[in-house]
């Protein structure tokens, strides 16, 4: 009895160990909602200029709030996880990123909550916000971005950023993107501070 019960014990484990895997892209018990919650390290003197970072804006399954991939072997189709959701749609993560990344760097900062003239308006526009499903997975970030400096386009570029997983459950996931989120936001802060050349990078 006590060898039987064993066994049935081992194999429970096995089981489970097989939904933790596998259930998370595919047949979850339950839906699971990804938190992100950056913080970005103070950048020393702030610049005096007042900004204002617009809505952010998004294009295809980056506006959604589900959980999206991309199979490497398929790059041309983006999917969409069954059990992974994230607590805010993306661009509004992205937006508030960007408001609180820039509060590094510039002394005066609003999001598009607060109608208040500046100095500079930032418009940005999400085109990635997935995971790629390589081995190890990772996540991927990408937005571009057009600064409006005293009325006239300043600069426009693109900046973006990947993370890899640390393991393969769901808040592994959540802090690679949000440690890819906090790289692309911080290269933008530092490049719109320093007056850095425009990136156009589609490395990622």
């Amino acid at each position: 009895m006590k060898s039987n019960l064993a066994t049935l014990g081992a194999l429970a484990i096995v089981v489970m160990l097989g939904i933790g895997g596998c259930g998370v892209m595919g047949k979850a018990d339950a839906p699971i909602t990804l938190r992100i919650a950056p913080v970005f390290p103070a950048a020393g003197k702030l610049d005096s200029r007042s900004v204002a970072v617009a809505a952010v804006d998004a294009v295809g399954e980056a506006a959604k709030s589900r959980y999206a991939y991309v199979d490497p072997a398929r790059p041309g189709e983006i999917n969409q996880a069954k059990s992974l959701f994230w607590e805010q749609p993306p661009p509004h993560v992205v937006e508030r990123a960007l408001v609180t990344g820039l509060r590094t760097r510039f002394a005066s900062v609003t999001g598009p909550e607060v109608a208040a003239p500046a100095n500079i308006r930032v418009l940005a526009m999400l085109d990635r916000f997935e995971e790629l499903s390589a081995e190890p997975g990772q996540a991927v970030i990408a937005f571009e971005a057009t600064v409006i400096d005293h009325g006239k386009v300043a600069r426009t570029g693109k900046w973006c950023a990947s993370a890899p997983f640390a393991g393969p459950g769901p808040s592994d996931r959540a802090r690679a993107f949000e440690v890819a989120l906090i790289a692309a936001v911080t290269a933008f802060a530092q490049d719109l501070a320093t007056g850095a050349p425009a990136r156009s990078d589609g490395s990622c």
